[in-house]
C-alpha cells in the first residue's frame, strides 16, 4: 500500500502544501484506500479549516481534493458514502476539475454526464463500459468529453508517477504539532511567492503560447505519424511511433482510440493482428490461422472488430471446387479485441461490411459473381447486428476504387454510388448517388451524368460531401456539397493531380478535407512527388491550411487514418547519439521530433543520420541551405544550380530527393525557409537584378516583397514568426537594418508592417544577417555585420526599438535558441558564446574551428568543430545556470 499512499500524496500536492499533503495521505500507506478513506477525509477537512483561518486565508479546493482521491482509486460511490454528498455532485466536481486542466473542454450531455465523470469506475464493469462507449458513438459531446477526460487523467497520473515524493513523516502523538509545522511551512511558501522575491523577466516578455488545438492526427502505413494543431495552424513533431513490425493495413476505431493493424494475405507467415493505441502502445496481438485468410473489414463498436474469414485454396483444388467451398465456408466474425473472444455473425461470402452508427445493423456487400465480369455488379444487404435477419437488399452497387457506402448519422438509411438501372456491367461507368432505407426504399439523391463517376466522401447531420470525377480519370475532380434537407447542391471547388486518397473529417463549424496530390516536377521529365494537403471547407472555396510531403492520413489499403482529437500526441524523447563516421564542415540540423540529424560529409555534401543510433541512413546529396519541414519527415534545400529540392521519407523508410517546381519567376534562389504550416518562403534574384520574396504551398507562390538593387547593401534574412507571418530584416543603404513583418491574409492579400529600423552600433556596414526566433515568439536574435566582423543582437518584439548587443567579433555561422527558449548559442570570434534570454552571458568557450551547432536538449549542445584530423561533433553541457559566470550585454545605439 506504500505506492498508493505516495501517489495520493503527490496528487494532493495540487490542493495542499507538500508536507500537509503527505500527512493527509499517510493512512493510505498502512491500509487499503477504501478503508483509509474516512481518516483521509477527516484529515483533509481539518487542514482545510486551518488553512482557511491562517493568512492568507487559503482553503484546500474541495473539487480538487475529490479529483485527487478519485485518481488514487476511490470510486464516486465510495466518495459519496464517506463525504455525505450526492454522487451527482461529486461527478460535477470531477468534470469541473478536468475542465480547468484542459484548454479545450466540452461538457458532456446530461444523459452521459455521470458516465463520463466516473469513466474510471466503469472500466471494472464491462457492461457499464460498453454502454458508455455505445452512447459516445451517437453523442459527439460525450465522445469529446470522454476523450478529454481520459487524456487529462493520464497526464495527471503520469506527472504523479514521475515526481519523487519523500517518505511520509512518522505518525506523531500530537497532531496539533503537525498542523503548526504545516502552517509555518505554508507561511514560508506564501512569502516566497510574493512579487518582491520573484525575478523580473526581459521587457515586454510574455508567456510562451501553449498549443491550442484541436489536433488532426495523421497515421500512415509506416511507424511514424504526424499531427497538426488547428488552433495555431502548425505541424507538431510527434515523437511517439507505432511498432515497426505492425502491418501496413490498418483500421481506425470509431472513437479514434484503437487501431487494428495486420499483414495482408499472403505475403508472409505468420500473420498477426495487432491492436494499438494511436500513440503506439500495443494492447493485444493475435496470430491468425494458417488454414484461412482473415481480413478486418470494420469496427462494429469501439472494442469489436468485424473480420472476413475465407478458406485457403489447396494446391490440388480446381477452381470450381474452391469456388463452391469458398461460398460455403466463408463467414463474418465479430472479435472482441480486448478479450479475444470470437462470434460468428454470418456464414456467407462478403466483400465488405459497414456497421451503422447505432450498432444495430450492418450493411454487407456481396459480389454477384466472385470472378469474371459479374464481379463489377454488387449487392448490398442490410442485416441485423446478430446476422439472424435480412432487413433490405439493393442491387447495382459498383464499389470501384476507394468508394465506400455511408450511413446516415441517425442509422435510418445508407447512401452509396450505384450503376443506373439498365447500364451495361462494365467499368468505368457513370454512377448515381442513392439513399437506401432500412425498409428497402430507394431514392436518387444525385442523378448520374454522362461520363461522370460520383464518389461519396462524408456525411453529417445536414450535408453530404461527394466528388465528381471524369470516368476513367482519377486525377481531376470537383468537390460538391449537398444539403440533405433541401437537395440544393453547391460546387465547392476543383482539385487536380489527385492520387485517389481523400477523406473528410466532419467538424461542427467547418469540415476538414485531407487529400493526397502530386506536385509537378522540375524539369517535367523528372519523377513527381506526393504531398498531403489539409483544407478547411467553408462558405467559399476550400482553404488550403497545411501541406506535408508524402502520403499521410491513410494506410496501404487507402483506408483513412486521420482523426480529430482534443489532445496533442504524447512525447517520449529518446537519448541521442552523435553521428558515426567522418564528417565535413557544413550545416547541422536536428529534425523536429529528434528522429534524424542532417550533417555534412567531407566532400561538402549532406546526409541523414539516425539521431538515436548515430548510423548514417542515406547517401550524401550536393545540397545547401537545408531546412526541415516542421513535421520532421522531410526537408527542402537548394541544389547545385540553385534549383529547389525536396527530400521526403516514404513510409517504408526510403529517403528520396525530387526537384520541386514553384510558380515563381526564374532566377537565382538565395535563401529559403519553411513555415509552421509547411508553407515555403523563397528569396530569389530575378533576371533583372532585383531581389524578390515569395511564399506559398508548392506549386503556387505569391510575391510578398521586391527590392531594387540600389536599395540594399546586402542580402535580406527571414524567419517565420507564426503561421502566415514572416519576419524580414533588410540591410539598407546607410547602415540601417529594416525589420518588417509580412502577413499573408485571406484571398492573397499581403500586409506589411515596419517593426524597427536598427543601427547595430558603429562599425562595418551590415552586409549579411541571420534571424533566430525564440520558441515562444517573444524574442528575436539577430546576427548582422560584414563578411569579416559581426554582432549578435537580442531584441524583444514587444519593444523592438531597444535591442541589446550580446557579442561582437569575427564572423562565423550558426545561431540557435534552446528548445525551452532559455538560452541562445552562437559562435563568434573563435568561441562558443551562450546567453540567457535576459541578455546575460552564461558560457564563453574557445572553439577555434567551430563550423555549426545544434541544440539536442534544453541544456545540451552539439558543436561541429574542424581540425587538421577532420571534423567531429563535441557535446557541450550547461549544467547549472545559477553558478555560471555572467556578464551584462550593452544596449545598441539607435
Amino acid at each position: 500500500m506504500h505506492e498508493t499512499g505516495l501517489r495520493l500524496a503527490t496528487l494532493l500536492e495540487s490542493v495542499f502544501p507538500p508536507r500537509i499533503a503527505r500527512w493527509i495521505a499517510a493512512p493510505a500507506q498502512r491500509t487499503p484506500l477504501d478503508a483509509a478513506l474516512p481518516a483521509i477525509w477527516w484529515r483533509s477537512q481539518v487542514c482545510s479549516l486551518v488553512l482557511r483561518l491562517s493568512p492568507p486565508h487559503r482553503r484546500g479546493d474541495r473539487a480538487g481534493l475529490l479529483y485527487a482521491l478519485h485518481l488514487a482509486g476511490a470510486s464516486t460511490a465510495r466518495l459519496a458514502v464517506v463525504t455525505g454528498a450526492e454522487e451527482s455532485r461529486i461527478s460535477d466536481a470531477l468534470l469541473a476539475v478536468r475542465a480547468q486542466l484542459s484548454d479545450h473542454w466540452s461538457d458532456p450531455c446530461p444523459e452521459g454526464r455521470e458516465g463520463v465523470a466516473s469513466w474510471r469506475d466503469r472500466l471494472a464493469d464491462r457492461d457499464a463500459w460498453l454502454a458508455l462507449l455505445l452512447h459516445t458513438r451517437t453523442c459527439s459531446a460525450c465522445r469529446t468529453a470522454l476523450a478529454t477526460s481520459r487524456e487529462v487523467d493520464e497526464q495527471v497520473l503520469e506527472r504523479a508517477s514521475t515526481v519523487p515524493v519523500p517518505p511520509a513523516p512518522r505518525q506523531r502523538r500530537h497532531p496539533s504539532i503537525v498542523v503548526l509545522v504545516a502552517l509555518a511551512l505554508l507561511l514560508v511558501f506564501a512569502s516566497w511567492r510574493l512579487p518582491g522575491n520573484r525575478a523580473l523577466g526581459p521587457p515586454g516578455e510574455t508567456a510562451a503560447p501553449s498549443a491550442s488545438g484541436p489536433y488532426v492526427w495523421f497515421g500512415s502505413a509506416g511507424p511514424y505519424a504526424l499531427a497538426f494543431d488547428l488552433g495555431q495552424r502548425r505541424w507538431l513533431a510527434v515523437t511517439s511511433r507505432l511498432p515497426a513490425d505492425a502491418g501496413g493495413f490498418r483500421l481506425l476505431g470509431p472513437d479514434g482510440q484503437l487501431i487494428a493493424a495486420w499483414t495482408p494475405d499472403p505475403p508472409r507467415e505468420p500473420r498477426w493482428l495487432d491492436i494499438l493505441r494511436w500513440d503506439g502502445t500495443r494492447l493485444a496481438r493475435y496470430r491468425w490461422d494458417r488454414q484461412t485468410n482473415r481480413r478486418p473489414l470494420a469496427w462494429l463498436d469501439a472494442t469489436t472488430l468485424l473480420i472476413r474469414e475465407t478458406p485457403v485454396r489447396h494446391a490440388y483444388e480446381r477452381e470450381a471446387e474452391y469456388l463452391e467451398r469458398l461460398q460455403r465456408d466463408a463467414r463474418v466474425l465479430a472479435l472482441d479485441v480486448l478479450q479475444g473472444t470470437e462470434t460468428t455473425l454470418l456464414r456467407e461470402l462478403v466483400t465488405d461490411a459497414i456497421p451503422s452508427p447505432d450498432g444495430r445493423s450492418v450493411a454487407v456487400v456481396r459480389a454477384m459473381e466472385p470472378f469474371g465480369a459479374g464481379a463489377t455488379s454488387r449487392q448490398i444487404a442490410i442485416v441485423e447486428r446478430s446476422g439472424t435477419r435480412v432487413l433490405a437488399v439493393a442491387d447495382g452497387y459498383v464499389g470501384a476504387g476507394l468508394d465506400h457506402p455511408l450511413w446516415l448519422p441517425d442509422s435510418s438509411a445508407l447512401l452509396f454510388a450505384r450503376r443506373p438501372p439498365g447500364t451495361p456491367p462494365q467499368l468505368p461507368t457513370p454512377t448515381e448517388l442513392v439513399r437506401f432505407t432500412l425498409e428497402g426504399k430507394t431514392a436518387i439523391v444525385v442523378p448520374s451524368s454522362p461520363g461522370t463517376v460520383l464518389r461519396p466522401l462524408a456525411l453529417d447531420e445536414q450535408r453530404l460531401f461527394y466528388l465528381a470525377l471524369p470516368a476513367g480519370h482519377a486525377e481531376p475532380g470537383e468537390l460538391w456539397e449537398l444539403d440533405l434537407a433541401t437537395s440544393v447542391r453547391r460546387r465547392l471547388g476543383q482539385l487536380d493531380r489527385l492520387n485517389g486518397f481523400l477523406t473528410i473529417l466532419p467538424q461542427p463549424d467547418s469540415p476538414l478535407l485531407v487529400a493526397v496530390r502530386t506536385l509537378p516536377a522540375s524539369p517535367p521529365l523528372r519523377p513527381e512527388s506526393e504531398v498531403t494537403e489539409l483544407y478547411r471547407i467553408g462558405e467559399d472555396a476550400p482553404e488550403l491550411i497545411a501541406a506535408v510531403p508524402g502520403r499521410w492520413g491513410f494506410d496501404a489499403w487507402g483506408q483513412p487514418l486521420a482523426v480529430v482529437t482534443t489532445t496533442a500526441p504524447s512525447a517520449a524523447a529518446s537519448p541521442l547519439v552523435p553521428p558515426t563516421g567522418p564528417l565535413g564542415a557544413g550545416p547541422l540540423a536536428l529534425a523536429p521530433g529528434r528522429n534524424w540529424l542532417l550533417a555534412p560529409v567531407p566532400d561538402g555534401r549532406v546526409a541523414i543520420w539516425d539521431a538515436t543510433s548515430g548510423i548514417q541512413l542515406t547517401e550524401p546529396w550536393p545540397f545547401r541551405k537545408p531546412h526541415w519541414h516542421p513535421a520532421g519527415l522531410a526537408f527542402v534545400a537548394l541544389g547545385e544550380l540553385g534549383e529547389l529540392q525536396l527530400v521526403a521519407r516514404s513510409p517504408d523508410g526510403f529517403w528520396q530527393a525530387v526537384p520541386l517546381a514553384l510558380d515563381a519567376p526564374r532566377g537565382d534562389t538565395l535563401d529559403l525557409t519553411v513555415g509552421p504550416d509547411g508553407r515555403l518562403a523563397l528569396l530569389t534574384r530575378t533576371d533583372g537584378g532585383e531581389l524578390a520574396l515569395w511564399a506559398g504551398f508548392p506549386p503556387q507562390a505569391l510575391e510578398l516583397a521586391r527590392w531594387r538593387g540600389p536599395e540594399l547593401v546586402g542580402t535580406p534574412c527571414m524567419a517565420w514568426l507564426r503561421t502566415g507571418t514572416l519576419l524580414v530584416a533588410a540591410p539598407l543603404v546607410g547602415g540601417q537594418l529594416l525589420l518588417t513583418s509580412i502577413t499573408i491574409e485571406e484571398r492573397g492579400r499581403v500586409a506589411v508592417r515596419t517593426l524597427a529600423r536598427l543601427r547595430t552600433d558603429r562599425g562595418p556596414a551590415v552586409e549579411t544577417c541571420t534571424l533566430a526566433l525564440e520558441p515562444s515568439g517573444g524574442a528575436l536574435a539577430l546576427r548582422a555585420g560584414s563578411r569579416e566582423r559581426e554582432r549578435i543582437v537580442l531584441l524583444w518584439l514587444a519593444e523592438p526599438d531597444s535591442p541589446l548587443i550580446l557579442a561582437e567579433g569575427r564572423a562565423s555561422r550558426g545561431l540557435a535558441w534552446s528548445p525551452d527558449g532559455a538560452l541562445l548559442a552562437g559562435p563568434l570570434d573563435g568561441a562558443l558564446v551562450v546567453h540567457g534570454r535576459n541578455g546575460r552571458e552564461v558560457l564563453n568557450q574557445r572553439a577555434a574551428g567551430l563550423a555549426d551547432l545544434v541544440w539536442v536538449d534544453t541544456r545540451e549542445l552539439w558543436v561541429l568543430e574542424r581540425s587538421e584530423a577532420g571534423s567531429a561533433i563535441h557535446r557541450v553541457a550547461i549544467i547549472d545556470l545559477s553558478e555560471a559566470p555572467t556578464r551584462a550585454a550593452r544596449p545598441s545605439a539607435g
